[in-house]
């Protein structure tokens, strides 16, 4: 397992931006997904943030479902990344 790529900041001064999270196959459907959320919720709430903002691929449907079930709402487009769109969630 990777460890998630978090940063602190984004655009947004109370929003902490996820920029990678990534399991290899043969470590999904074993609830870790789900802890991964708590981690990265956690380590961004201790830099302050309230909430979280990540990227993800429209054509990634695993990762949009674990995202939208976990609490992750769309918010728009990413302009520069085509298929792509960012979600945000309350920490």
């Amino acid at each position: 397992m990777k460890q998630p790529k978090v940063r602190s900041f984004s655009r947004s001064v109370d929003t902490g931006y996820v920029q990678l999270i990534y399991l290899i196959s043969e470590y999904r459907g074993l609830g870790l997904g789900t802890e991964l959320q708590k981690f990265i919720r956690t380590q961004l709430r201790d830099e302050g943030c309230s909430k979280a903002m990540l990227c993800v691929s429209r054509a990634n449907e695993t990762a949009l479902h674990h995202y939208k079930r976990s609490g992750w709402e769309y918010l728009f487009p990413n302009p520069k990344g085509k298929n792509m769109d960012f979600y945000q969630i309350d920490l």
